[in-house]
Formats: C-alpha cells, sequence, structure tokens
C-alpha cells in the first residue's frame, strides 16, 4: 500500500478532522472505493445483508482497525475513478448537471473528503463507472450495427426475438420504462408500463415475444429500428 496509509495504523498521530469529522485525503477515498468495489465484485451494496456487507461498511471497518485492505490495483482503479469523472467538470459548464452529480463534484474538487459525509456519495460510483463503460461500449455496437439495420416484421404481426438491451431509462411522462435493443443484426425500440428493475440488466440475452407497432428511424442517425408493443419477457 502506498504511504499515504501509514497514519491510519495511529490515529492520533496526523488524522485530520474537520467539525468533529475525521477527513482523508481524496485520493486515498478513491483508493477505498476501489477497494470495496473490488471485494464486492463490481457491485454496489447499499445495505448489509446477511451474505455481504455494503460497500461503506466495508471501508468503515477498514478505517476502523487502521488497515485497508488496498491493493495496488485498488490504488490503480481508484486514479482511473477520478479521471473518468472528470467529465462532470465539462457537464456542469453546459448545466447537465443534476443536484446529485453537482455534489459529487463539489466534493471531488476536493483535496480532503469527510469520512462519513463523502463516502455518503463516493461509495457509488465504481459501479456508476462500470455502467457508463458498459453504455459506451454497447454504444459502440449499435453503431455498427445500425448502419446495416432492417425493419422487422409486418406493422401488428406478432414476432419473438433474442434481443440485448443497449439502454433503458424511466418515462419523463408517465411511469414505466423507454427500452432500446438489438438481437445482434436489427435494432428495436419499445416503451412499456414495467419500471426498468423488471428488465434484465444491460448487455444480457433474453427472449421476448412482441408485436410490431411502426417501422421508424433512429433520431440522430437516420437507421432502420423497428418499434415494438405489448413486449413480454419470455423465461
Amino acid at each position: 500500500m502506498g504511504s499515504y496509509y501509514n497514519r491510519y495504523q495511529s490515529r492520533s498521530k496526523g488524522y485530520q478532522s474537520r467539525n468533529g469529522e475525521p477527513m482523508i485525503d481524496i485520493m486515498t477515498a478513491w483508493s477505498l472505493v476501489a477497494m470495496a468495489d473490488r471485494i464486492n465484485k463490481q457491485k454496489y451494496v447499499k445495505q448489509d445483508t446477511d451474505d455481504q456487507k455494503a460497500n461503506r461498511t466495508l471501508i468503515a471497518l477498514s478505517l476502523k482497525h487502521g488497515k485497508p485492505a488496498v491493493t495496488k490495483k485498488d490504488e490503480e482503479f481508484g486514479v482511473k475513478l477520478a479521471d473518468h469523472f472528470e467529465y462532470l467538470v465539462l457537464n456542469s459548464l453546459m448545466g447537465k448537471l443534476n443536484e446529485f452529480d453537482n455534489k459529487v463534484l463539489s466534493m471531488i474538487q476536493q483535496t480532503e473528503i469527510g469520512e462519513r459525509t463523502g463516502f455518503a456519495l463516493l461509495a457509488c460510483l465504481p459501479a456508476r463507472y462500470h455502467r457508463e463503460l458498459t453504455r459506451e461500449a454497447l454504444k459502440e455496437q449499435a453503431d455498427k450495427i445500425g448502419v446495416l439495420s432492417k425493419h422487422q416484421g409486418q406493422v401488428n404481426e406478432k414476432i419473438e426475438r433474442t434481443v440485448r438491451l443497449l439502454s433503458k431509462y424511466e418515462g419523463k411522462t408517465f411511469g414505466g420504462s423507454v427500452v432500446k435493443a438489438t438481437d445482434g443484426e436489427n435494432l428495436y425500440f419499445w416503451t412499456s408500463s414495467r419500471v426498468i428493475e423488471d428488465w434484465p440488466e444491460i448487455g444480457i440475452d433474453f427472449k421476448v415475444k412482441a408485436r410490431v407497432k411502426a417501422h421508424n428511424f433512429t433520431r440522430d442517425d437516420g437507421w432502420q429500428e423497428t418499434r415494438l408493443t405489448r413486449v413480454q419477457p419470455l423465461s
């Protein structure tokens, strides 16, 4: 572990506090959240369960015992996380940040964060990093497929396909979900009353039955896209 972990061996020496809350330098914090992400296999666990400790619990226990189980790879991943979320600065300049991201940006621009308040925001970011990289890879895949995508079936025809989600979002004007998917050769789009948690994770193949609602074109690139309705996952 890097030399900046030495202070955890004896909190009475060199351990900073502000307003009664212990402070941790930001790069140490990134390494600690990377450690928790590794232990929980790239998932963010919000609360302790019988089988798994929450990411924040893993961090808190490491700090409490003064022996963080941080590896060299954790430190390297921590640097990647810090670099990755620099994009929030550009989003801020473009006025594209929501309230949560504003708080994150304000925090990661500090040289130190609070042990409690800081990790309340930071601990979930590795899982977000993994999702964003997955989305970027799937976007590249969609770009390649989109060029050759063809409309599928006839309008009102029932079809079955094995698809893979490219994206899923909460509906802005209704309480359901908006989904984009591919069968590996063609693009599909549908809206549903199902919430996003009811659909498989992005990138996982699954079979659906549906009815063709329309033959559309993607908004940005004009690729052929089949709009579906009454989409039901098949076991």
